[in-house]
């Protein structure tokens, strides 16, 4: 940062002297010719200028000069600004990945924690339970074995039920069966059953328009903002829409009517919002969160590219 603050003052202080010199030795031609001038009475006859007028020439000649190196420092200047402020947004902005990849790299740990722990209590305790009931059984006869059955039956069907919901949160059927428009209304029943607050699902025909490519990175962030909207902002209503806007792009909202937040405080600071917008960025899609203290949010997930082919059918 430096260096460049210094080349851009050498520049400037060159540019000021290229100026100056200039201007000097226009004044010294002009010098030599009015000594000239005075000692050639045929010169004089021809030539209008005096020395007082020469004065005054170089005199305007050097404000101009000086007026045009001031300009030009103050053009670097501005210059130099804007590549700080540039750089400052840069460091930033990789202080926040860097920040994201260590939040990332510990969720990637919890979830795995979090999986083998329901795997071991949830799904593996119930089967080995099951497996004793069933030794139980065949060892024995009668209504003793039939209860031991019976338990072994109820074990098993629960082990299967978790087995069943960790593969649902893991990668919903629903999404590559029947697409992301049934996958965000059963995502927003699930969620609102969860967090207790009235879900509203706006069918249209815009949500056809979403390329499939887009229906993962889509499903997960509207989770998000889902999960955001009844866990932190306490929303009483959330509503999900898709729309078509003028410039044929296309913008999933996720509105509430929550406690709300001011978006010039820390608005990014979340992972959450922020892993959204690197997961919307690597698709040529973009966040825009609107929100003020009690009064909700507006959260709009924007995409420019639509699916010709979806559009057309």
């Amino acid at each position: 940062m430096a260096s460049t603050d210094e080349r851009i003052r050498r520049t400037a202080g060159r540019d000021a002297l290229l100026a100056v010199g200039v201007t000097g030795a226009g004044g010294l031609v002009f010098t030599a010719f009015d000594v000239v001038e005075r000692g050639a009475p045929a010169v004089n006859r021809a030539e209008a200028y005096e020395l007082d007028d020469l004065l005054l020439t170089l005199a305007l000649a050097l404000v101009a000069a000086l007026w045009f190196a001031f300009r030009r420092f103050s053009e670097s200047r501005t210059q130099l600004r804007a590549l700080q402020l540039s750089e400052g947004q840069r460091d930033e902005y990789l202080r926040r990945l860097e920040d994201l990849s260590n939040e990332l790299l510990v969720s990637e740990a919890q979830a795995r924690h979090k999986l083998a722990a329901t795997l071991h209590d949830r799904v593996g305790q119930p089967l080995y339970a099951a497996r004793l009931r069933i030794e139980l059984a065949a060892s024995s006869s009668g209504p003793a074995a039939e209860e031991a059955l019976t338990e072994a039956q109820a074990l098993v069907t629960e082990a299967m039920v978790v087995s069943k919901d960790l593969s649902v949160e893991l990668s919903p059927p629903i999404l590559h069966d029947l697409g992301l428009r049934e996958a965000v209304r059963w995502l927003l029943q699930r969620l609102q059953a969860r967090y207790g607050f009235e879900g509203q699902f706006e069918d249209s025909p815009d949500w056809d328009a979403i390329p499939a490519r887009l229906h993962e990175a889509l499903f997960a962030s509207i989770g998000e903002l889902l999960t955001n909207a009844g866990k932190h902002a306490h929303a009483r209503k959330v509503r999900v829409t898709a729309a078509r806007l003028s410039d044929e792009a296309l913008a999933v909202k996720v509105l509430d009517d929550g406690v709300g937040f001011d978006p010039t405080v820390g608005v990014r600071e979340g992972f959450g919002l922020f892993s959204i917008e690197r997961r919307l960025a690597c698709m040529d899609g973009r966040l825009h969160v609107d929100s003020t203290p009690s009064t909700g949010t507006a959260a709009v997930l924007r995409f420019g590219v639509l699916d010709v082919e979806a559009q057309r059918g």
